[in-house]
């Protein structure tokens, strides 16, 4: 980790501590807008691996400086090298790197250019201000904040409606248990998800209910030290839910919402993951690779499902009562209709009316991340 107590090797001003991803301590200099990175610290920095990024040097067209003198090794001039073919000051003894703002705005740049998504330095660091989270920015390619959402829902709904479609059906059912299990969780019960059906058990366990309180409970404890609004958001709604599912619901309306969210945790999760592709997480998630598997998945799971339910509603296809293990009556649908009174048209209201409100949900962020302000990289 970089100390606080150097000086630009260049202008000899103080550094100030710039805490990088809430756990780096990076050296920069008000003054001339340059970086001062220990041995490791520009992979880091830049978000790649060490084979990725790496200092060539050549002893041929290297010469001294005799202005820059390594602020670690007092005795070593620092050398010219590259990074990536950028410019760099390197110490030959232990490594560490002086680059400049905007060349590490720029590396970060044409690494990530096949992303899409990149941090930059600000354009202009005044004498006297400090480097700070504000100052990064995550920043999508307009095409990509254009096209990515409704090109995935065109995905989804094509398969649907495509020879393919049994395939499809095999990836939902993954998630379509995973709902009947999620529900389980949440109420303190023992839930297994498995190939096409849900073990799950009828009785609440004081143990699994301390459990998940104490995973959430973490998970906020987590986003706070990572400084992510979304994360805080995601892990105390899990805590309310487990709280409220745990405590004030009753067993056998427990034992309906499972039922029920088989098909319903398809929807929820499919526009939960259409819509987390426009959330900026944190940089150790690697979000800016992660979110378009997580894009394409959401757009197969809640388009598949809207075009299925509409073609129930208009009776071309026929609801699925039945399970794909064992007797029509054994099917989640079945099960409502037979135990909790639930019709064919309200089953069909209900999931178009899930369908509606994730509609709306997938809007609201695909038009905010498209007309948000677009952020300039540093030169």
């Amino acid at each position: 980790m970089s100390s606080n107590f150097i000086n630009c090797p260049l202008c000899q001003m103080p550094c100030t501590d710039f805490q990088f991803d809430h756990r780096l301590d990076v050296n920069h200099c008000n003054s001339c807008n340059t970086l001062w990175l220990d041995h490791g610290e520009l992979e880091l920095i830049v978000g790649t691996k060490k084979t990725d990024c790496y200092v060539n040097t050549n002893s041929s067209g290297l010469r001294n400086n005799s202005a820059a003198a390594c602020p670690r090794c007092s005795d070593v001039q620092l050398s010219e090298s590259r990074v990536n073919n950028f410019q760099a000051l390197t110490c030959q003894k232990c490594k560490g790197n002086l680059i400049s703002a905007p060349i590490i705005s720029a590396l970060r740049s044409s690494i990530a250019h096949k992303r899409h998504q990149f941090v930059t330095f600000p354009k202009h660091q005044h004498a006297g201000s400090s480097l700070n989270e504000d100052s990064l920015f995550f920043a999508d390619s307009q095409s990509v904040r254009t096209f990515s959402i409704p090109v995935a829902l065109l995905i989804g709904a094509l398969s649907e409606l495509s020879e393919i479609r049994i395939l499809i059906w095999f990836f939902t059912n993954l998630f379509h248990e995973l709902g009947h299990a999620f529900v389980k969780w949440v109420s303190g019960c023992v839930a297994i998800p498995l190939p096409f059906f849900t073990y799950w058990q009828n009785e609440r366990s004081t143990s699994l209910i301390l459990f998940f309180h104490i995973l959430w409970t973490a998970g906020i404890w987590l986003a706070l030290r990572l400084v992510s609004q979304i994360l805080l958001a995601v892990f105390f709604v899990l805590l309310v839910m487990q709280s409220v599912f745990s405590f004030l619901i009753p067993l056998e309306k427990i034992n309906e919402i499972a039922l029920l969210y088989g098909i319903g945790g398809e929807i929820i999760f499919g526009a939960l993951l259409v819509s987390s592709f426009t959330w900026t997480l944190p940089r150790q998630l690697r979000w800016d690779f992660w979110r378009y598997p997580a894009l394409l998945a959401g757009g197969i799971l809640f388009a598949s499902n809207a075009v299925n339910w509409l073609k129930i509603k208009h009776g071309i296809r026929s609801i699925p009562w039945g399970a794909v293990i064992g007797e029509e009556s054994d099917g989640d649908l079945a099960r409502l209709r037979d135990s909790y009174n639930w019709t064919e048209a309200s089953l069909t209201s209900h999931y178009l009316l899930l369908i509606k409100i994730g509609i709306i949900w997938i809007a609201m962020h695909y038009l905010v991340r498209l007309f948000s302000t677009q952020p300039q990289s540093g030169h």
